[in-house]
């Protein structure tokens, strides 16, 4: 039995008599701020990144930025009652680029978040999915998805 023969028959065997089916679909970086406390091969791409868009600061420091404004904007709803705070990312983008432009801000926002969270398919999704869809399995998606995130 090859490694895909044995993961199919192993998915098999946790998937006899479920109902349904919950999945993680992809993995990701999603969470991890060390990008800007070191200097990484993702530093290169945002640097070419902040070219594209023309922006006129270095990566280091509009990472920078962007820490510090998450962290006040977290401070300030904290403070207001708001035990575990959320920012609305186009907002703290708007402040770090100084631009009001929601297409410029958006863009930015989808490109960074491919550097700094790239995403990549759960190992053995594909034998999986397949098995549940034999199966018969229903199979539901859970979303955190924001607009960053595509």
């Amino acid at each position: 039995m090859n490694s895909d023969q044995h993961i199919i028959f192993s998915v098999w065997q946790v998937l006899s008599g479920a109902a349904a089916v919950v999945v993680f679909l992809f993995i990701s970086g999603s969470g991890d701020i060390s990008l800007g406390k070191q200097h990484t091969p993702a530093m290169e791409e945002i640097k070419r990144l902040l070219t594209k868009y023309g922006v006129a600061k270095t990566a280091g420091s509009v990472l920078e930025d962007l820490y510090r404004t998450i962290e006040g904007r977290h401070r300030e709803l904290r403070n207001n009652g708001v035990d575990h705070p959320e920012v609305i990312i186009e907002q703290i983008w708007m402040q770090v680029l100084e631009t009001e432009d929601q297409h410029i801000i958006r863009s930015f926002a989808v490109e960074f978040e491919l550097i700094a969270n790239p995403v990549f398919p759960m190992p053995n999704l594909e034998a999986m999915l397949s098995a549940c869809r034999q199966k018969k399995i229903l199979i539901g998606i859970i979303s955190t998805h924001y607009i960053e995130m595509p």
